[in-house]
């Protein structure tokens, strides 16, 4: 079964001073939390083929029924010690699923479970995208199915 994703586009507005209609493009999709009483809302999440694990925002699991693995910090772009992010390593459930009501099984993935609302939803490499096929044809088509 495939689960259509979509593509986003947008201009950065320091950027758009140097450079005149420089779009940025992300690959975006939908994905649900198991709660303790079912799945949760919907999210638009970033499917990141560049992220090695998810990351989750502070305020989207933290009521969710998570399993807490470690603590570790995270960077990203800039190997600075002073710019790693402290997170909680830790598994949530969840299904991706579109707007024609299609969705995958219920998935255990690992995530960064950020301690602040100061990072984006990722959907990245572990447990999830290595174990749907990603497809997309910018702009006409995007998806993800089940291997």
């Amino acid at each position: 079964m495939s689960i259509e994703l979509f593509f986003r586009e947008f201009l950065n507005e320091e950027i758009e001073k140097k450079i005149k209609n420089y779009k940025l493009i992300r690959l975006m999709g939908w994905v649900s939390f198991k709660t303790y009483t079912g799945m949760g809302d919907p999210q638009e999440a970033i499917i990141d083929t560049g992220a090695p694990t998810s990351v989750i925002p502070f305020s989207m699991w933290k009521e969710l029924p998570i399993t807490r693995i470690t603590t570790h910090k995270v960077q990203g772009i800039n190997p600075k010690p002073e710019c790693a992010i402290p997170i909680i390593i830790g598994k949530v459930k969840c299904v991706l699923l579109d707007e024609k009501g299609n969705q995958t099984k219920e998935t255990d993935i690992h995530a960064y479970l950020g301690l602040t609302d100061e990072v984006p939803l990722i959907l990245g490499f572990k447990d999830l995208l290595s174990e749907f096929r990603v497809s997309f044809n910018y702009p006409d088509e995007a998806w993800i199915e089940e291997r």
